[in-house]
């Protein structure tokens, strides 16, 4: 019985450094790119608020009426706290919602879908998509489709609740707003160097940059956030590795115990066994 649980463990245990190593070879690239597409994002919101502030004013004050949430979490499990932490951030989102606002849930990740259905909440759209496999072409369509609901009246506001990854052992779940954008930085902060004569209209340009702002965007949340399940799961992986090792070093040492306690016994039979030979010499 115990050599069948040492061999379970070190089977498991094997399985785990596995993925362990797997996840830490992926997060150095993965947080590459994902920093790589906030400078793009960034450099696209300095232009746009250059344009709103400048040329072509939209209204910013429309009440928040129908509100679209994107949601991020992962498609299974063994990666900790990485859902729980996106599940407590849509409780708090939905705390604040008004008896007035409509909300429309788009979520990513198997995980997040069954949390908001057991919630009974509205999901608009299941995006059933591999972020690791996410490419700037997906996140263009989606954006488009957020665009087409904002100049369509249907989206007054939109959310993301995604994992920002900070570090190989640290990330935090989020609540970021990104359109309305709002910023307190004034026209005058925005230097006119940055920004390219345009022959299109104020309001062409607004909703070209406005497109590339929520796309570039978006591209750099879903990599945060495969980058942030990557971490976690790594640290799940290794707290699992490190309490095998220790159960193994446990159920070694019990076996070691057990084995020394058989030969021990095996040793008094043979010395019994002898005393009562010897003795039975002596008697003939």
């Amino acid at each position: 019985m115990i050599e069948k649980k040492i061999q379970a463990l070190k089977s498991t245990y094997k399985v785990v450094r596995v993925t362990e190593l797997a996840t830490l070879g992926k997060l150095g690239f993965l947080r590459q790119r994902a920093e790589q597409a906030v400078d793009y994002y960034e450099n696209i919101l300095e232009n746009l608020r250059y344009v709103k502030n400048n040329m072509y004013l939209s209204q910013n004050n429309v009440q928040e009426k129908r509100i679209a949430v994107l949601v991020i979490t992962s498609d299974r499990g063994l990666c900790g706290s990485y859902n729980n932490n996106i599940f407590e951030q849509v409780d708090n989102f939905l705390a604040t919602v008004k008896e007035d606002q409509i909300v429309d849930f788009y979520v990513i990740g198997e995980q997040g879908k069954e949390y908001l259905l057991r919630r009974k909440q509205q999901i608009k759209k299941y995006l059933k998509i591999s972020l690791e496999e996410i490419t700037l072409e997906t996140a263009d369509a989606l954006a488009l489709e957020f665009i087409n609901g904002i100049y369509q009246g249907e989206i007054d506001a939109l959310y993301i609740l995604f994992t920002k990854y900070l570090s190989a052992v640290s990330s935090v779940a989020l609540k970021q707003k990104i359109y309305p954008e709002t910023s307190e930085d004034s026209a005058e902060d925005i230097s006119s160097e940055y920004i390219l004569d345009y022959d299109e209209s104020d309001e062409e340009i607004e909703q070209l940059l406005l497109t590339n702002y929520i796309s570039g965007l978006l591209y750099s949340v879903f990599l945060y956030s495969v980058a942030s399940e990557n971490c976690t799961r790594r640290i799940v992986m290794k707290e699992a590795k490190d309490n095998i090792e220790k159960q193994l070093e446990e159920i070694i040492r019990e076996k070691r115990k057990i084995d020394r306690q058989n030969q021990t016994n095996e040793l008094m039979d043979i010395i019994n066994g002898s005393s009562v030979i010897r003795k039975g010499e002596e008697n003939c």
